[in-house]
């Protein structure tokens, strides 16, 4: 995916036989998120959600990330 990104190209994500291709447009909002669920004094589970958000009908096909 970060190699589609830099290049400009789309993105295709595959999975159980389905796919879906994305172009994102110059301007997106870029969020990342590190979390740690489960209880307080146990063992949990960790995670980092990475998260590129554009409107649906935007055209510009040119990343940049700011």
């Amino acid at each position: 995916m970060a190699d589609s990104l830099e290049e400009g190209s789309e993105i295709t994500l595959s999975a159980g036989g389905q796919e879906a291709t994305f172009a994102p447009p110059s301007q997106v909002e870029f969020e990342v998120k590190a979390e740690r669920e489960g209880p307080e004094n146990g063992d949990g589970e960790l995670s980092i959600e990475v998260e590129l958000e554009w409107p649906e009908n935007a055209t510009d096909t040119e990343l940049s990330i700011e």
